[in-house]
Formats: C-alpha cells, structure tokens, sequence
C-alpha cells in the first residue's frame, strides 16, 4: 500500500506491462473519495498546459484522492503505441480504477473518473462495463463518435501507409491497423447509456469535437431511470480548454461536481 504522502509515483501491471502513473494524496480524516484520470490519444498524465496536474491537485486539496497514469504505450509506460487501441485502454483504465480501490485510504464507495477526448470514451465505456463500481463521471471534450471522428484522418495517403507497414504516423506517433479496425465497434455513448450513476459532460463551444455529440450524449443520459446527469458547455472554449479562464472552469465545474456526488 502507499504510505500516507501527498503525492507519490506508482507504478501497476497490466497484461505483464508496467503502467506508471502518480497518486494525489487528499489528507483527510479517515478514507477519503477518489478519482481517476484518464488522458486523451498521444497524451499522457499531465496532459496538455500540466492540466491534468493542476486539476489532480486541486482536487487532492478539497479532499479527493487522485491517480492519473499514462495508458500503455503512452508517457512512461511499457508497451508501444502502435499496439494501443481503445479496447486496450478500457483495460488499462479498469486497471488503474482496481488499484486505486485497493488503497486503504480509499473509500470504495465513493470513486468517480475523469476522460479527457479519447480517455473520455474510454471512461464513457468503462463506466457502461463496472457499474456501480463509480459513482460518478466526468467527461470532458470527450469522443463520442470515435468510428467517425478518428477514421477521417485516414487520407488515401495514410491508407496506402496502413497497409504497407502497418501504421500511419500522427506527430511521430505510431497509430496501429488494429486501432482503426476496433474503432467501429466503440460506442461510448451506447455504452454509458447503461451506467447508473452520476455523469457531468464538459464541452468546449470551438471544439473541433462539435459540442452537439455532448449534448447527443446528455439527451440519452436523460431517458435514464437512474443517475443524475448535467451539460455544461464552456464559451469559447477549445478541446483542452487552454486559457486560464477556460481552464478554471472546467477545473471549478469538475470539483464542484465531485463535491455534490461522490
């Protein structure tokens, strides 16, 4: 188990590849409620301008333990990215949510997770697939349509580059053939439609991920029998929020979100 600091590496296995990531210590009385974070595609545990770091603090800070991690292949974990895929990353992050739960300062009944695009679907999957295992979600900017929105960047040219030596090159990244075969059959939105809980959607109003897949998402969030659901969309406000004033709202929003469900 982790000893009782603020802030501490960890690291975890999945499939015999080692997942690091860094845990934020909320220092509270007893055990205390505890989130995950998963990143976006080519990301990692800080995410874009540390947000991932300010946002883990922050909430360590009101009281709510953390874990970010870097999926497989991604930041400082084993594995490469080429053999990443969404189904993958749906194990990594059940993974890291049953790690998370066997900490003793852990309260098991009150663990929410936070998706960042690409790690939003996965948390949208993952929340459908464990159920009442979190009680609450937050997807922010999250990829609600993969199969579409991913498989648009497959130009004629990337085409040729799959099927000639099985990748296509996004930034220096590796994206694999089998990612893009699995991406048909994900379907966030189906998925989540299942989850019983609490679930907040945070969108960007200029997001190239249009705000109308959230607001898709919350419509179907709605018809559920169970579980609280909540759309918030940020004015002005890109896929990773990147002023200070997009940032704190989406942080501020989260937190107070937190603080009413879990």
């Amino acid at each position: 188990m982790i000893d009782m600091m603020r802030e501490e590496f960890v690291s975890f296995y999945n499939k015999n590849e080692r997942i690091v990531g860094m845990v934020h210590i909320a220092e509270t009385q007893g055990k205390s409620p505890a989130v995950v974070m998963c990143h976006g595609f080519t990301g990692q545990r800080m995410e874009a301008h540390f947000l991932f770091v300010k946002t883990a603090r922050r909430l360590a800070e009101n009281g709510i333990s953390v874990l970010r991690f870097d999926f497989r292949g991604s930041g400082e974990s084993e594995g490469k990215f080429e053999d990443m895929t969404v189904e993958e990353e749906i194990s990594d992050a059940e993974t890291a949510l049953r790690f998370l739960r066997m900490q003793e300062f852990v309260d098991c009944d009150r663990i929410g997770i936070i998706g960042l695009s690409l790690g939003g679907c996965v948390s949208a999957c993952l929340a459908g697939r464990v159920k009442n295992l979190l009680k609450s979600v937050v997807l922010w900017s999250a990829a609600y349509k993969p199969g579409r929105d991913l498989s648009s960047i497959l130009s004629p040219e990337a085409q040729e580059s799959l099927e000639r030596v099985g990748y296509v090159n996004m930034g220096g990244n590796k994206v694999g053939k089998k990612f893009f075969q699995i991406l048909p059959t994900i379907d966030p939105i189906k998925e989540i439609s299942t989850y019983p809980g609490a679930v907040l959607l945070v969108h960007g109003e200029a997001d190239f991920i249009p705000y109308s897949q959230a607001e898709e998402c919350y419509e179907v969030l709605k018809q559920r029998k169970e579980g609280k659901a909540k759309l918030h969309i940020i004015k002005g406000a890109d896929h990773t929020f990147s002023s200070p004033e997009w940032e704190e709202e989406a942080i501020t929003t989260t937190l107070n979100w937190f603080k009413e469900t879990l």
